[in-house]
């Protein structure tokens, strides 16, 4: 299929070169010249703008950071919505509130156009490898025609329900892992605060009713060896958590756990916006003086698999 992907981030650009390794031809768009040029180093064609890249695809793609950019490059001045052609699938990528991913939807609905939302979830490497996940909220048979790229970039395609419901769903699963991560990262400090190992806990989380992959997985990929590149910058999953938040808000749900994540998340974003998520061990570390990280052996192998951070 011809794809036209606008947003080649630190997610989009793996999403973008997976639909080009599929065969897919795909014109990319990005005002960061220097992710244009890997994905043109991986076999893409550059749109010279969104409009362009619009017009070229048969099935269109965005992964953007916030509602107000979707919003902007959808509707907005320069948008694609009237370079689009009508038989063509609009499929949004990007982790946004169902509010605002209806609100859009309208605008396409009315052109006699179709839209589906579909965020993304699992690690980068999964995505580099085409294994992403996929909740999705739209039209079964526009969610078919889109089939082929929606299987482009992942192995498992969730039907969430109508347009919308893939962003609920995604934020509802952000949600809950933000508070895994904040719980976790506070039992770490109790514990090796009080004399226990590192491995000593993972072993016990791993043979109990606490197994999570935060701790599990997640953490000893990166930041039990001291290493916080950002595979989940620490700003979207405040934005995401902020979003969530208002859902709960929006359906009368009281959640003080969640403003409490929202509340760590915050203070996360002022010290380190473009590390890892995963930073947010740092915070206790500091506060407590505690250093949860693998011994050196465990550094250079280990009995724990190596995965890059959550996406989400």
């Amino acid at each position: 299929m011809r794809v036209g992907f606008i947003g080649l981030g630190n997610l989009g650009l793996p999403l973008a070169v997976s639909t080009v390794r599929a065969g897919h031809r795909t014109k990319g768009f990005d005002i960061d010249g220097d992710r244009l040029e890997i994905f043109l180093e991986h076999g893409g064609v550059a749109a010279n703008s969104v409009a362009d890249a619009a017009r070229y695809g048969e099935v269109v793609v965005t992964g953007l950071p916030d509602a107000a950019d979707v919003e902007s490059v959808a509707l907005g001045r320069g948008n694609f919505l009237d370079s689009m052609a009508v038989s063509s699938v609009y499929v949004d990528m990007s982790t946004i509130d169902p509010h605002s991913t209806r609100r859009i939807g309208s605008a396409f609905e009315e052109m006699g156009m179709e839209m589906i939302d579909a965020p993304v979830a699992r690690t980068l490497e999964m995505a580099w490898a085409g294994k992403s996940l996929l909740m999705v909220g739209g039209n079964p048979a526009a969610i078919e025609r889109a089939r082929p790229v929606l299987d482009a970039v992942s192995e498992l395609v969730i039907h969430c329900g109508p347009l919308g419901n893939g962003a609920a769903t995604k934020l509802t699963n952000n949600f809950l892992a933000n508070g895994i991560l904040a719980v976790a990262v506070e039992a770490l400090g109790i514990g090796l605060k009080s004399g226990l190992s590192l491995e000593t806990i993972l072993e016990t989380v791993r043979l109990t009713g606490t197994f999570n992959k935060m701790m599990l997985e997640n953490l000893p990929a990166h930041a039990f060896r001291g290493e916080f590149e950002p595979g989940f910058r620490s700003v979207l999953a405040h934005k995401d958590q902020r979003l969530a938040f208002r859902l709960a808000e929006a359906h009368g749900i009281h959640a003080p756990l969640g403003t409490a994540t929202l509340e760590v998340l915050s203070e996360l974003v002022a010290a380190h916006p473009d590390l890892d998520l995963s930073a947010m061990l740092k915070q206790p570390e500091m506060q407590a003086g505690f250093s949860a990280r693998f011994a050196a052996s465990e550094q250079t192998g280990g009995n724990v698999a190596r995965r890059n951070p959550s996406c989400g």
